[in-house]
């Protein structure tokens, strides 16, 4: 019987792997559901920062009913200079009709008063409520969010004058949750190899007992009995190791109370004057006293003990 079992076949390394197991598993779970949450925390944060406050919206709006719409395009466009929001990368201003009145980039600026052809603006000025979209740029691989608000008339709050078109680059935002996340996962790394090697330590405590036993069944098997079992408590494990110093002390018991009773029936054969042949049920002597060994002519036991006489 092969005595030697590899780590990996051991109880110890099952009882380990299921543990990192689960450990990996617990940590990935609560890792999705941290990194999302997160995710929509900083968003919802984010999109609070990019909303232009109500005096602005209701400046524009205001800009936008004025009839002299070259005197409003300024004013527009230096209402939109005064707002300090590194946050927001672009903001246009449209009016009813579709046409732009105002862009804050310096770049953009040939845009005013031209007829925008953005689909969202179109739909907020249809059904005067705002819109939001994530957009992905394909030259920069940059992502935006987009948020298009209808600009209410000041005095009547039924007329929609014109719209205001928001954009803020997301990267930072995802930047931020990227290294968050990379953090913990990390963390979770070290924890599960942490864990791991608590469990090997756990598992060992565990299977030390029953290491002992398995050594204290190979000893009895081979026929030593010396020796008990520690009995450290009284769990399963204590109870096991207790049964199995008793089965070796019965087998001992068992052991000599033959041996006693062989001895008995050998002295008794060796002191009878008749001849004396003992066979198992298959017809073989297993027993033969020297009287017998006399009257048969031979010198010897070994020559006629399990030989069949059937």
């Amino acid at each position: 019987m092969n005595s030697k079992i590899k780590f990996y076949q051991s109880i110890q390394f099952k009882i380990a792997l299921v543990f990192a197991l689960m450990l990996m598993l617990t940590l990935e779970v609560v890792g999705a559901v941290f990194v999302r949450q997160l995710e929509r925390q900083n968003m919802t944060t984010f999109k609070q920062q990019v909303e232009l406050p109500t005096y602005v919206n209701n400046s524009l709006a205001s800009q936008l009913t004025k009839p002299n719409e070259s005197q409003a395009n300024k004013q527009i466009k230096a209402i939109l200079a005064s707002i300090n929001n590194n946050t927001i990368t672009e903001i246009r201003v449209i009016d009813g009709k579709g046409v732009i009145r105002g862009t804050s980039l310096a770049n953009t600026q040939g845009s005013v008063g031209q007829r925008t052809t953005d689909k969202m603006i179109k739909a907020t000025l249809a059904t005067n409520r705002a819109h939001t979209e994530h957009l992905y740029d394909n030259n920069t691989h940059d992502r935006y969010f987009v948020n298009v608000v209808p600009l209410v008339n000041p005095n009547n709050a039924n007329e929609v004058v014109g719209v205001a078109y928001l954009k803020a680059n997301l990267e930072g935002v995802y930047t931020s949750i990227n290294n968050i996340s990379l953090i913990y996962f990390a963390s979770a790394l070290l924890t599960i190899i942490f864990g791991l090697g608590l469990a090997i330590l756990i598992a060992r405590e565990i299977t030390r007992p029953i290491e002992e036993m398995r050594k204290k069944t190979l000893q009895i098997a081979r026929g030593d009995y010396s020796g008990r079992l520690e009995v450290a408590g009284n769990d399963e494990l204590g109870q096991l190791a207790g049964a199995v110093n008793n089965l070796s002390v019965r087998i001992e018991e068992s052991q000599e109370s033959s041996a006693a009773e062989r001895r008995r029936l050998n002295s008794v054969l060796s002191h009878m004057s008749d001849g004396v042949l003992a066979t198992d049920r298959r017809g073989n002597l297993v027993t033969v006293n020297s009287m017998a060994l006399q009257l048969l002519g031979i010198e010897s036991e070994d020559e006629i003990l399990n030989t069949s006489i059937l």
